[in-house]
């Protein structure tokens, strides 16, 4: 008996331990700010210092926030767009949130954490490569980020997982220290090697993740052009999944009706890749019910096709691509303005 009870006296001590130390994790937790290092955590750090009526323009203005994938991230100069919208006097600010992997399945869980008006816009880039049936395998992403950025409901909705891996994610608590679990031994890592490096580490204020890379042409490029349809780019035929069980056409509809709640309009966007890649990876089939499935969308929108030098990898823009893109997304947010001002004779 007495050797029962030191043991349930024990584990009560290691529970509480245990939640001591878990408290200490989070999104601005000390370790979590040293070892910060996906691009997941560092946009839910841009939304959480976020001040909403620093970005607005003045007077009745309005944000378009651009949410999506690396390719979003790397199509947009945020900076620049603002400095321009600015100076035209339009009444539009973007905010953006791009993201390695952040198809539409992760990055609808970012709009519940944006303070987001009617009369706002919702941007969020599609493209043919996250439509893969089975993505989260085929990405190997791993399922604290899943965790990092949807709620219970809709992990428990996810089609492609079993209910196994299902459940083994939602009895994963406290929440904060399964998504953070790694960002924070990396900040303990670099603070235990800093007497070897002779200087304490130094938390990073910023991050590619939250801008852009300042690539020209990436250093694999080469490599994966001579590995031609043995690249993990091809998809056949039968790997493309427009059903909507996918995970991504999942988070496209959960985007819908969440913009409807919020009453603000969602634009889905096509952001070309390389034509090199379309005609290199993507079977005939597979290009083809692609455009079909585009064609049905009522809120997508083209953007123009960039030269391939203006790619610095199969999909993302350079520098030359994200000024074309850029100045693009000007021009088409000035002309809604102009659409949606009322006509001369309106005005008298």
């Amino acid at each position: 008996m007495i050797a029962v009870r030191y043991a349930r006296w024990l584990a009560v001590i290691a529970a509480l331990l245990f939640v001591g130390w878990a408290s200490t994790y989070g999104n601005s937790a000390a370790m979590v700010e040293y070892g910060r290092d996906n691009g997941a955590s560092w946009n839910l750090r841009k939304a959480r210092l976020l001040d909403a009526d620093q970005v607005r323009p003045p007077g009745d203005g309005h944000v378009a926030w651009l949410i999506g994938s690396s390719i979003l991230r790397e199509s947009f100069d945020e900076e620049v767009i603002n400095q321009v919208l600015t100076e035209l006097q339009l009444p539009w600010r973007v905010v953006k949130f791009g993201q390695t992997r952040g198809a539409s399945g992760l990055s609808s869980g970012m709009l519940s954490r944006l303070p987001i008006r009617p009369g706002d816009l919702v941007i969020h880039n599609v493209a043919v490569e996250n439509f893969r049936a089975d993505w989260l395998d085929f990405t190997e992403l791993p399922d604290w980020r899943v965790l990092m950025l949807l709620d219970d409901q809709e992990i428990w909705e996810i089609e492609e997982w079993s209910t196994a891996q299902k459940l083994e994610l939602l009895v994963a608590r406290p929440k904060d220290f399964y998504r953070y679990h790694e960002e924070a031994m990396q900040g303990w890592f670099r603070w235990l090697d800093a007497p070897m490096k002779g200087r304490a580490p130094s938390k990073r204020a910023t991050s590619m993740h939250t801008r852009f890379k300042t690539l020209d042409e990436h250093r694999k490029l080469k490599r994966v052009r001579r590995k031609g349809l043995k690249s993990r780019n091809t998809i056949r035929d039968d790997e493309l999944d427009l059903s909507d069980a996918q995970f991504n056409m999942q988070g496209i509809q959960r985007m819908r009706q969440q913009c409807a709640e919020l009453g603000v309009e969602l634009v889905l966007v096509d952001l070309p890749q390389r034509q090199e890649y379309r005609d290199t990876y993507l079977q005939p089939g597979v290009w083809v019910r692609w455009s079909e499935w585009m064609s049905e969308q009522p809120e997508l929108v083209h953007f123009p096709q960039p030269p391939d030098g203006d790619f610095y990898d199969m999909k993302h823009p350079n520098s030359r691509g994200r000024l074309q893109l850029s100045t693009f997304l000007v021009q088409w947010l000035n002309k809604r303005h102009i659409a949606a001002s009322p006509s001369v004779i309106e005005r008298q």
